[in-house]
């Protein structure tokens, strides 16, 4: 892959996706202004701004956000970034409100794993039962603001652990993992496969 002349990762996105500064700003609902000062590199890209050019392009906030224009841009996904992801992500902005599946298994293995992490050093520290107690109250406060499934998981109090139903939870999230790992292996082997100079015919013959 070439390596991009363009200063930021949002100047690279845009020449990839081909799309106008006017209808760009207006789908990220800011200025062309400040598309600008982004692209060039005058005015720091946002996590917010990052998010939005996400729920658009479908292309990785942490690609964006790392800035680094002459790394190979990837999707969400892990996938090399293309102007047909950004096609299907147009496709699919309907479903944008309802996170997609996949990502909503990346997000919860994310936090399970911040929770392990939280707990463990809380345990180190001798504090591990008042982080346990805000950790229940925290839930109920987001139980009582967005509800619960409870189809899924029965339990709604933190005391109570329904261990058959949370082990079922937890093997989808390491089933998911491991898909996850294999593609990210998969993504990477074949940027590496571009990234190796051909041999010259010559060459091959010596």
């Amino acid at each position: 892959m070439r390596t991009s002349s363009k200063k930021t990762t949002a100047a690279v996105l845009r020449s990839i996706i081909k799309i106008t500064d006017d209808d760009w700003a207006s789908r990220l609902d800011c200025s062309r202004a400040t598309i600008h000062s982004v692209e060039s590199g005058r005015l720091k890209l946002s996590e917010s701004l990052a998010m939005k050019m996400f729920h658009e392009t479908q292309i990785s906030p942490q690609w964006l956000l790392d800035g680094n224009p002459k790394s190979s841009p990837v999707s969400a996904k892990g996938e090399p970034y293309t102007a047909e992801i950004f096609d299907r992500a147009q496709a699919q902005k309907r479903h944008f409100h309802q996170q997609h599946p996949y990502f909503g298994m990346n997000d919860a293995l994310g936090f399970c794993a911040q929770l392990v992490a939280i707990l463990d050093i809380a345990n180190k520290q001798k504090n591990y039962f008042m982080a346990a107690y805000q950790t229940g109250k925290a839930l109920d406060e987001l139980r009582a603001k967005f509800g619960q499934n409870f189809k899924m998981y029965s339990s709604g109090d933190a005391r109570v652990v329904r261990i058959d139903e949370a082990s079922r939870i937890l093997n989808r999230l390491a089933a998911h993992a491991k898909k996850h790992i294999a593609r990210s292996r998969a993504s990477l082997s074949k940027l590496s496969r571009q990234k190796k100079p051909r041999s010259s015919h010559r060459q091959r013959r010596a």
